[in-house]
């Protein structure tokens, strides 16, 4: 039986699936080719967190969730691709993946994968796993930014959940050709708030994108409270997946 803190957690996923890249407080130098490169390469990232559906086995969930940290980490790559591609450029366009940029990178991953039961699994790693020093080194980082990534969308994702909305609503206006959609979509009237048809996100109002510089430590502290939450609802003798 599902949770319903995962069942929360999946809907408000399901929201952002037309979230931009460029919407996430990234900074991309290079123009669209390095976008181009950067989008390509997260997607064999959101490939290898898609088998985290169907491990079944603490240590195997945590092998995966490494597996795709490195795999975002090692995104220098992408400019020096893109530099050999277009060598007229003054200097290579790369990409430092500092600990703001991870927790962006991987709220990208994690909303294209639609994975389910990520609070589970999560709780699953952390008290069932048979290694005693889970909580440091690279383990410990890369489940410390994946809580992290968890509780900022369970938390405080009402403005990407509305850029979302607002991305699909464009791109089926372009679609199809519907001009007047378009026009209102890109200069709605005053007072027009798109908003009102998801009420679930009124107590979210007052929040906003948080800067790339400001946006871990937000996510931090919403962590201490979200991994309070977890304990008290999720730590039985048994996960039910």
């Amino acid at each position: 039986m599902k949770r319903p803190y995962d069942l929360e957690l999946e809907a408000k996923i399901r929201q952002m699936e037309f979230i931009d890249l460029s919407q996430l407080g990234i900074g991309i130098d290079g123009g669209p080719r390095v976008k181009h490169d950067l989008t390509i390469h997260l997607g064999l990232a959101v490939e290898e967190f898609k088998k985290m559906g169907s491990a079944t086995s603490p240590q195997e969930m945590l092998e995966l969730l490494l597996s795709t940290t490195k795999m975002v980490t090692q995104l220098t790559a992408v400019g020096e691709a893109s530099q050999a591609q277009n060598p007229s450029s003054e200097k290579p366009t790369t990409l430092t993946v500092n600990a703001d940029t991870l927790v962006s990178l991987l709220l990208f991953v994690v909303i294209r994968a639609q994975v389910r039961n990520l609070q589970a699994r999560l709780i699953y790693i952390r008290h069932f796993i048979y290694i005693d020093d889970v909580e440091n080194g690279e383990m410990g980082y890369a489940l410390s930014t994946f809580e992290a990534v968890l509780a900022y969308l369970a938390m405080d994702s009402g403005g990407l959940r509305r850029a979302s909305r607002r991305n699909k609503a464009l791109w089926d206006a372009t679609r199809n050709g519907k001009m007047d959609d378009l026009q209102n979509i890109m200069e709605p009237e005053p007072g027009r708030n798109m908003q009102d048809e998801d009420e679930e996100d009124e107590h979210l109002e007052r929040h906003k994108w948080i800067n790339t510089r400001n946006i871990l430590s937000e996510i931090l502290y919403s962590c201490v409270i979200n991994r309070a939450i977890l304990i008290w609802v999720w730590f039985e003798p048994c996960i039910s997946l």
